[in-house]
């Protein structure tokens, strides 16, 4: 049990990030020591003893809450691992089960809301007392509510998907009557007046909140402390963190102290502590989900102006069943859209019940190349993408190529520098020490910070540390619209290959990356050992080598065309000039050389492959239907080497190329 008093926030291990940032801090916190003093001492030490009150009033209230409980045996105490009574059994029973189970049971008549809800505030206080998870703790209220439920069920008057359903909410989301602390002590006893709109929709569906979870102070943090509820502590080792910023509802939920939460998600608040806790998470497109009565840290809850990343509220569960019952609650029916004009009106698409949903297509990212993930970690994503595959789904390994936006986000959420609106926010708090190496490195003097990037990365080895330290400064106007730019940049770059590689996928539209262009060809010549109409037809090395005249036949009809070629062109035409094109790209094939069908891809002098070009394969001459010259054979006919690409010889040849292949086709 945690100690009686005021709450000591502590850092939780969190390897290898946290330690990994902790031992490189050294040369940052020894040259940014100085300037942090002087600051220190011109500023006004504020009056914290009037927070640190509130704090303790609020603390001391929920304590009180929780004996009244007890002695009333409102809430009856979590029975004991040697206790194996029918009671006891039938709550650990309850707690055992997800949302999606509990709705069935319930609906099925055979187990009722006030015994659903029983269990659940019994092992909410158990595991909040222990592992310091919740911030306040509504379960009177929730009780009645469930007695309403089941006398609303008894009378045929169904409340909504989630009838009787109990719910945790994370302590941000402003809830009539209750604190939306975001771990400040300045927030407490100042109860919000109203349910934020997430919160009304899913009691709108029967849901019933209640308990609201742990976070850190300020959401910012990969953890959840704060010097109002103490630190909550992972249930799988009570050692360790359970991540943040919705650390203490995915803790509630991996303990089974809740069926289903809510949470929100910046810059992983759902993802990380989903990830520490093994539980589901859920993190929606920004703007998709309403943000009305969702609090922020900032003074009188004002929007902070940070709209270059935006946060947003998703769900935690124990299957993506029980997400999808949040997010159906939220999105069908229009009443976020009804009540917040500036939620667009996505509506939701329910899946017909018994049609086979098909083959899905998952994106495999095994690297940020910014941070490279444990082996562990490593291990689970790979065996996850073998038992998708397994499955018969679609497994697109993606390209790592996101350090520039990785320190983008460093550099658009630190924009005003040093910390500025997290101490605004705090209105006189201190904050935690784990803030402190983020401090120190926000709040460095403009002319220490080249010498401390120049060191870091020629003296001490650590470029990443350098390029984080230049992107935390303090950016002016300009530097902030720059940057702004150059995400908007990188997102169109991203959708524009992601596009790309859609248009290569023929038949299945697959996402081809450089890493997989052999394996897909080689699957391709399996499944066609006999060419016909429709299917592809790529030779393997082998075919390759004993037969280089083997032709390859695409679905060409099937394809999406460019949009060069759709003006001015009758269908067959079109064809062509997108299959010979098609049979340019590298992706083709690579025992090729790389280039076009049986012609090695050569550069100019000092380009990839230098003067030479790289070395060509082996080959039993030229390969009949062909010209010895390297051109491409369409149907049985060669074309020139100007054959109708873009980017394939002059306008006058490339004319007559696709002439020649509509021709042929």
């Amino acid at each position: 049990p945690p100690p009686q008093g005021t709450p000591q926030v502590v850092a939780l291990p969190m390897e290898p990030f946290g330690a990994a940032l902790l031992k490189s801090s050294a040369a940052a916190v020894a040259i940014a020591a100085g300037a942090l003093c002087l600051r220190s001492l011109l500023s006004p030490s504020p009056a914290a003893a009037d927070l640190s009150a509130r704090a303790a009033k609020a603390r001391a209230s929920r304590d009180a809450a929780r004996d009244a409980y007890k002695r009333s045996r409102l809430v009856a105490p979590w029975p004991a691992p040697s206790d194996h009574s029918p009671a006891a059994e039938n709550m650990r029973h309850i707690c055992s089960l997800n949302a999606t189970a509990l709705l069935e049971e319930m609906t099925a008549g055979r187990l009722t809301s006030v015994q659903v809800m029983r269990a659940f505030c019994s092992r909410a206080l158990h595991v909040g007392e222990r592992l310091d998870t919740n911030a306040q703790e509504c379960f009177a209220d929730a009780l009645a509510a469930a007695e309403e439920a089941d006398s609303a069920r008894a009378a045929g008057r169904p409340l909504g998907a989630l009838h009787g359903l109990p719910v945790s909410v994370k302590d941000q989301l402003d809830m009539a009557g209750c604190d939306s602390t975001c771990g400040l002590q300045v927030r407490c006893g100042a109860p919000a007046e109203h349910d934020s709109l997430l919160v009304k929709l899913l009691r709108d569906q029967g849901a019933i909140p209640f308990v609201r979870s742990n976070v850190p102070q300020c959401l910012m943090l990969p953890e959840s402390a704060n010097r109002i509820w103490g630190a909550a502590r992972n249930p799988w080792d009570a050692s360790r963190t359970p991540g943040g910023s919705s650390g203490g509802e995915a803790a509630l939920v991996a303990a089974r102290a809740s069926p289903l939460g809510i949470g929100t998600d910046i810059g992983g608040s759902i993802r990380i502590p989903a990830h520490f806790c093994g539980v589901f998470g859920f993190k929606p497109t920004p703007d998709r989900i309403s943000n009305r009565g969702v609090a922020v840290p900032r003074p009188g809850n004002r929007p902070s102006g940070q709209i270059a990343v935006k946060s947003t509220a998703g769900p935690f569960g124990r299957s993506v069943a029980d997400l999808r019952l949040v997010m159906r609650a939220w999105l069908a029916g229009g009443g976020m859209s009804d009540s917040d004009v500036t939620s667009p009106r996505a509506g939701w698409a329910e899946a017909e019940p018994g049609k086979p949903r098909g083959r899905l297509r998952f994106g495999l990212l095994a690297t940020d190349s910014f941070f490279d993930p444990s082996p562990a970690c490593g291990r689970a994503v790979s065996e996850a993408a073998a038992a998708l595959e397994a499955a018969g789904h679609e497994v697109v390994a993606l390209p790592g190529e996101f350090y520039e936006a990785a320190l983008l986000y460093v550099s658009l959420l630190a924009a005003e520098g040093g910390l500025q609106g997290f101490i605004d926010g705090l209105e006189g708090e201190e904050l935690l020490p784990m803030y402190s190496f983020l401090l120190r490195i926000a709040s460095l003097p403009a002319l220490l910070r080249p010498a401390l990037r120049w060191a870091l990365r020629h003296l001490l080895g650590q470029p990443r540390m350098a390029d984080l330290v230049h992107a935390g400064r303090r950016h002016s106007v300009h530097e902030y619209w720059r940057a702004i730019s150059r995400r908007d940049v990188l997102r169109a770059e991203l959708i524009e290959r992601r596009g790309a590689r859609l248009q290569l996928g023929a038949r299945e539209g697959r996402l081809f990356t450089p890493s997989r262009r052999e394996q897909v060809a080689r699957a391709a010549a399996r499944r066609a050992r006999v060419p016909r109409a429709g299917r592809a037809r790529l030779p393997t090395r082998a075919e390759h080598q004993a037969q280089p005249g083997l032709l390859v036949h695409l679905p060409v009809e099937q394809l999406p065309l460019p949009r060069r070629y759709r003006a001015g062109d009758d269908g067959a035409r079109r064809r062509a000039a997108l299959l010979v094109r098609l049979l340019r790209h590298p992706l083709r094939q690579r025992q090729g050389g790389g280039g076009r069908l049986g012609r090695p891809a050569r550069r100019r002098a000092g380009g990839r492959f230098g003067p030479k070009g790289p070395p060509r394969p082996p080959s039993n001459g030229p390969p009949a239907g062909r010209r010895a010259g390297g051109g491409v054979a369409v149907a049985g006919r060669a074309l020139p080497r100007g054959d109708g690409c873009p980017r394939g010889g002059p306008p006058r040849r490339r004319e007559a190329a696709r002439d020649h292949a509509a021709g042929a086709v």
